[in-house]
């Protein structure tokens, strides 16, 4: 089973799960290079589907998180 999490709140990052275990997990600052980025992780979806574009089109879950207010 695979779950992608998104979380567009501070340190905006998505993760992979393969059954449970994580598979990647990336937050946007790392690639964008702004420090504490809040908002939608477009270049980490980006890097995701180049890199991982197999496992996505098995997804069985999307959840997003979304905790503007922290």
């Amino acid at each position: 089973m695979y779950i992608l999490g998104i979380n567009t709140g501070l340190g905006a990052s998505v993760c992979l799960l393969k059954d449970g275990k994580v598979e990647f997990a990336i937050e946007d600052e790392r690639i964008t290079k702004k420090k504490n980025f809040g908002g939608f992780p477009k270049a980490s979806l980006d890097y995701l589907k180049k890199h991982y574009n197999s496992q996505l089109s098995k997804l069985d879950y999307l959840c997003i998180c979304d905790n503007q207010d922290v």
